[in-house]
């Protein structure tokens, strides 16, 4: 048994990857390849800002005590929903009638550092998941529901629900393209000197497309990749990824990894 787990750990061992998560964000993953020898190294492909608030978004988030429900997907959607609501309102308080409901543990997690729990965890991988499953908590409610999200975030939730909820939707931050870029990992790339680039959003993809121009042949790409959205843009580019991971953590893109050198 001990030989066999020293085996599965020479898998990844000596090998470095490569993240285009936002600078900062990769620890956890990192943390998660070195427990089997791996290295990584950072190139973002993404920033997050705070996004520039509508006059109509204010009024949403100055009488927030009018939703049933506040919708979140992730913890970038928490940190700066509360941004703005503290910069609008000067307070972090929540309705006591208003329930909270997050898609993972992990978003979940988020709400602590504001001092609130969420009433509705959903256990789902994807955005379909999510919403079908509050299809049937708000079944019998009709709620109002007010979703923070990215700017670049999809319509699926809404177009779900529409029929049996009043969503209201605020764009609390922005996705754009670094304005610095890591040379070193992008000629490791080059090189052909790495294992595989991992990305976690078709945002990161894109942005990587453009950086990479005609100086990178994209489908001799090494890649791995966090969701089906993600995998629909690889492909749409005419890639194939070596690796999907439906779950949207860190150890579970690690473990999607391993099964991949496991079968190979």
């Amino acid at each position: 048994m001990i030989y066999q787990e020293i085996e599965h750990q020479k898998k990844l061992f000596g090998k470095t990857f490569i993240s285009t998560r936002p600078a900062g964000k990769s620890e956890e993953l990192e943390k998660c390849l070195k427990v089997h020898g791996a290295a990584l190294i950072e190139m973002p492909m993404i920033e997050i800002h705070p996004a520039p608030i509508t006059g109509q978004e204010e009024e949403l988030l100055k009488h927030t005590g009018e939703f049933d429900w506040i919708v979140f997907t992730s913890v970038k959607g928490i940190t700066h929903f509360f941004e703005h609501l503290m910069h609008i309102t000067g307070s972090y308080s929540l309705s006591e009638n208003t329930k909270i409901a997050v898609i993972g543990k992990k978003t979940g997690s988020g709400l602590s550092t504001f001092g609130y729990q969420a009433q509705y965890i959903n256990k789902g991988l994807t955005s379909d998941d999510f919403s079908t499953a509050l299809r049937e908590l708000f079944k019998t409610e009709t709620p109002k529901v007010l979703l923070p999200v990215g700017n670049l975030a999809g319509e699926n939730i809404e177009l779900k629900l529409k029929d049996i909820a009043n969503v209201a939707r605020v764009n609390v931050y922005k996705t754009e393209m670094p304005q610095t870029i890591n040379t070193e990992a992008l000629k490791r790339i080059t090189d052909n000197n790495y294992e595989m680039i991992i990305f976690t959003s078709p945002s990161g993809f894109i942005n990587f497309q453009l950086t990479a121009g005609d100086s990178i042949n994209l489908k001799t790409l090494r890649m791995a990749c966090i969701g089906s959205t993600t995998a629909e843009a690889i492909k749409e580019a005419g890639c194939s990824p070596l690796v999907v991971s439906n779950s949207m953590n860190s150890q579970g893109i690690v473990d999607a990894i391993l099964v991949h050198y496991k079968n190979i």
